[in-house]
């Protein structure tokens, strides 16, 4: 009998090593599927930050206005956070920073197109690129508006050419439009008006869609968009120029778009500091009346935009009537270039 019960007790401890033995090679088996899986996925997100730098440097060799370049960047799910560093195309590789980048925060699509722009900046002077992102998921529905069809065609340049851009009417034609992009984040954007209070409850309403108004002023190269968040609050943020008019309809937030814009500030006050250097070293060894317009440019770098304009500049601290001078000062700074460059004489860019 003792006998009988050695032998079921034996019979259950190979059971429990057999089970035991089995769970453990289950364990190795997935484990090794599982690093594999994210090996691949790792190798993927480098392959799509390697292809973005690649695009950064093709713009910069260019000698155009834009640069444009369409990627598939399958299965990898980018997201963009100025706040946090750049664009994220994998957490474990951290941000890469491609510069001034404006973008919605979230960039997958099911077909896993990404579409890249760089845009030459800097208003009236060339103040280095912005970078323009957008993919499949996102849509863009701007809203007609007669008195401003200039601004919108100029905004429609602007925009990737491969994005999903749309030009609507009535409240109905928006709905309808939205209607067509469902699972797609629709960014609507008015020129010259307030939207309604009805388009504002009906549009608000909608997940995934968001509005902003652009407030041009007299000179529409300068003004303020609006950011309308679903809780019906807004905030205006000055813009400069179409191409950060453009920059704050793909931003996800004024927050977002006041961040990378300030990137941008950030670097025309770089240059404008190199340029005044670079011009008072060969001011000497110039013509006299190259020194006269050169001592100009140098002198409105140096006494005025750099103190009164772009020291800790912030956008979102700054209202129209800076951003006015701002540009008026880079106006006048272009003039004299022009007047350099009639003269042969040395620069500003």
């Amino acid at each position: 009998m003792s006998s009988g019960r050695r032998a079921d007790a034996e019979t259950q401890i190979n059971w429990i090593f057999i089970l035991a033995g089995g769970a453990i090679f289950l364990f190795v088996i997935f484990k090794f599927i599982g690093v594999q899986r994210s090996s691949s996925e790792l190798a993927s997100a480098a392959a799509v930050r390697d292809r973005l730098e690649s695009a950064i440097l093709s713009s910069l060799s260019t000698s155009q206005l834009y640069f444009e370049d369409t990627m598939n960047v399958e299965d990898v799910r980018v997201r963009a956070s100025c706040e946090e560093g750049g664009i994220f195309v994998s957490e474990q590789l951290g941000p890469v920073d491609l510069g001034p980048v404006f973008c919605s925060a979230s960039l997958g699509s099911d077909s896993g197109n990404l579409f890249f722009k760089s845009v030459r900046w800097g208003g009236p002077i060339s103040a280095g690129s912005l970078i323009f992102l957008a993919s499949d998921a996102n849509s863009y529905l701007l809203v007609s508006n007669p008195g401003y069809d200039d601004m919108i065609s100029e905004v429609e340049k602007m925009l990737p050419k491969d994005a999903d851009v749309e030009r609507v009417g009535e409240l109905s034609t928006i709905l309808e439009s939205i209607n067509e992009r469902k699972g797609k984040i629709v960014r609507v954007a008015y020129f010259g008006e307030e939207p309604s209070d009805e388009q504002k409850e009906e549009l608000n309403n909608i997940k995934g869609v968001s509005l902003v108004e652009i407030q041009p002023g007299q000179d529409r190269m300068i003004g303020e968009v609006v950011f309308y968040n679903k809780t019906g609050d807004k905030k205006a943020v000055p813009y400069m120029g179409y191409e950060l008019l453009t920059a704050a309809i793909l931003s996800e937030n004024a927050e977002e778009y006041a961040c990378s814009a300030n990137k941008a500030f950030s670097r025309m006050a770089g240059i404008l500091n190199v340029t005044s250097k670079r011009l008072a070293l060969i001011q000497t060894s110039s013509s006299d009346e190259c020194k006269v317009f050169m001592g100009a440019v140098i002198k409105n770098i140096d006494e005025v935009i750099l103190p009164n304009y772009l020291s800790k500049f912030k956008i979102e601290e700054t209202d129209q009537t800076k951003i006015t001078g701002l540009y008026g000062n880079l106006t006048q700074l272009a003039s004299t270039n022009n007047m350099l460059e009639r003269l042969s004489c040395p620069t500003v860019y």
